[in-house]
């Protein structure tokens, strides 16, 4: 089989704090998230998520505070890994669909990449 992973990897001492918000509302209920990602340093590979939620209905606002970390990668590690697990990379999309391969985005450079992968030419450890 084949399998289609969603890795975005980092730019060690490149890549900045960045912030995401989203909202969406359903009737009498609105929802709004804002998530902070703040990047890893090259020897820690750690990524901090933080993620504010509020949750406001007539009956008022609830207000939901979690964090995680994500382990990093930067592009050169995440092809290491597929390497040594025993795959192979077929094919990388970005997040807009185009061929990262040919564009030279996603495996190259870093970032966000669909990366369709398939059994063989790896070592498996």
């Amino acid at each position: 089989g084949v399998y289609a992973v969603g890795v975005e990897t980092c730019r060690y001492g490149v890549d900045f704090p960045a912030e995401d918000i989203w909202e969406g509302r359903r009737g009498v209920v609105h929802v709004k998230q804002m998530v902070q990602y703040l990047p890893p340093k090259q020897r820690e590979r750690v990524e901090r998520v933080v993620s504010h939620l509020v949750i406001t209905t007539p009956r008022g606002a609830e207000h939901l505070d979690s964090a995680y970390d994500l382990r990093s990668y930067s592009a050169a590690e995440w092809s290491r890994l597929v390497t040594k697990a025993g795959w192979r990379v077929l094919g990388i999309c970005d997040g807009d669909g185009n061929d990262a391969l040919r564009t030279g985005r996603g495996a190259v450079v870093g970032g966000y990449g669909v990366y369709v992968l398939a059994p063989g030419l790896g070592k498996k450890s």
